[in-house]
Formats: C-alpha cells, structure tokens, sequence
C-alpha cells in the first residue's frame, strides 16, 4: 500500500510539475500576445493618425486646387488601403484579445488543477504517516 501510495504521490508530482510547464508556457504565450497587442494598438493608432492626415490632405488639396483630381484621387486611394490595414488591425486586435482572455481562462484552469493536486498530495502524506504510525503501534503491540 506504501508502495503504490509513493507512486500515486510520484505520478501527481510529475503531473504538478507537467502542469506548472504547462502555466509557464501559457504565461509565455500570454505575455508574447500582450507584447503583439501593444505593438497592434500602436499601428493601429499610427494607421488612424495616418488616415486622418491623408483624409485632410485631401480635403485642402480639393479647396486649393480645382484641377488636382489627380492628386485627390491618388491619395483616397491611398487612404482606402490605410482604412482597410486599419480593419485587418483591429480584426488582429480583436482576435488577439479574445485569445488573451482564452489563455488567462487556461491559466486559472491550470492553477486549480495545480492547487488539486496539492490537496491530493498532502492528503497522500497525511494517509502515508497515519499508516506509519498504526505500523509501528502494532510494531509496540506484537
């Protein structure tokens, strides 16, 4: 009965120690997709300040000059790829923060399942030692 309980105790330190990778890996996931997300969010605002500065180039280059249709329509153009880069980012962003949220939710499902194990091992031990000592109460006995 030791014997298996020393292996039921090995087998859960080996998947405590399994899991805990498992929380580091995701922590690491998590802090890459956080990294990724501010460098998004940094584009995404270079991509709105960029936009909004081709939409008022436009707008002046039409006041200015009646005959630059050439030039308004170059830089709509060119605004219309800004705007859709600027969807596809928030669709990252988007993407990006449900994965984030995803990943703590494993995180926490993981620390339970951690925290699990703890009470199995120190129930294990607490069995372990009772044992103990009814084998040497009956040690004293016989």
């Amino acid at each position: 009965m030791s014997c298996q309980l020393a292996q039921e105790k090995k087998e859960y330190l080996k998947r405590e120690k399994e899991l805990n990778q498992k929380i580091l890996e995701v922590q690491n996931q998590k802090d890459t997709l956080e990294k990724d997300k501010e460098g998004l969010l940094k584009k995404n605002k270079d991509q709105e300040t960029q936009f909004a500065k081709l939409s008022e180039q436009t707008a002046r280059v039409m006041v200015q000059y009646g005959e630059a249709e050439k030039q308004k329509q170059a830089t709509a153009i060119e605004s219309q790829g800004c705007l859709q880069e600027t969807r596809l980012i928030q669709d990252k962003l988007k993407s990006s923060e449900l994965l984030v949220v995803s990943l703590q939710l494993e995180v926490e499902a993981l620390k339970k399942a951690s925290k699990d194990l703890e009470v199995q091992i120190n129930n294990i031990k607490l069995q372990k030692e009772q044992e103990d000592e009814t084998k040497e109460g009956q040690k004293k006995i016989g």
